[in-house]
């Protein structure tokens, strides 16, 4: 009964006018808003604060905070951290895609393997064969995984 009510009540509102929001639309909006808020002050306050000082004399001032020793070290650090994270992430992606692809080309081959036809792929709908290529699958995985583990321990024993 109460849908039919609203459903009557949407079909008598003007178009282009949109339904006041509940109370639960309101406190998450609310909350939102709060949120927002707060954010917006824990970034921008200590921003305002550090441009108010930074150029409170002009670029003079600034030229003179840049040109001290603490501040060329901080300018270098960021900068070498930025690249180690950049080369970090670049390998760690390149590891990824590979990992991708080897997976699903041994999917594949176990696929064809424990279907007995070498030019089918893989269909979960054969699933005694898809589940068995898919635990040999995971095991490749896992084992690969162990590599820089076992190596990673065999050089802090060297160390």
């Amino acid at each position: 009964m109460a849908d039919v009510v609203a459903i009557e009540q949407d079909a008598k509102r003007p178009e282009g006018r949109a339904r006041p929001p509940s109370g639960a639309a309101l406190r998450r909006w609310s909350l939102r808003g709060a949120a927002f808020l707060y954010l917006g002050l824990f970034i921008l306050l200590p921003v305002v604060a550090i441009l108010q000082h930074g150029f409170g004399d002009g670029l003079t001032n600034l030229k003179a905070a840049l040109d001290t020793f603490g501040a060329k070290a901080a300018i270098r650090l960021t900068l070498e951290m930025a690249a180690l994270t950049a080369i970090i992430n670049g390998i760690f992606g390149l590891g990824h895609m590979l990992g991708i692809s080897l997976s699903g080309n041994f999917l594949t081959l176990a696929f064809r393997f424990y279907s007995g036809d070498p030019g089918t792929t893989p269909d979960p709908g054969d699933t005694k064969a898809f589940v068995g290529s898919m635990n040999v699958t995971y095991l490749f995985a896992l084992g690969i995984s162990l590599v820089p583990l076992l190596t990673s321990l065999k050089m802090k024993k060297a160390i």
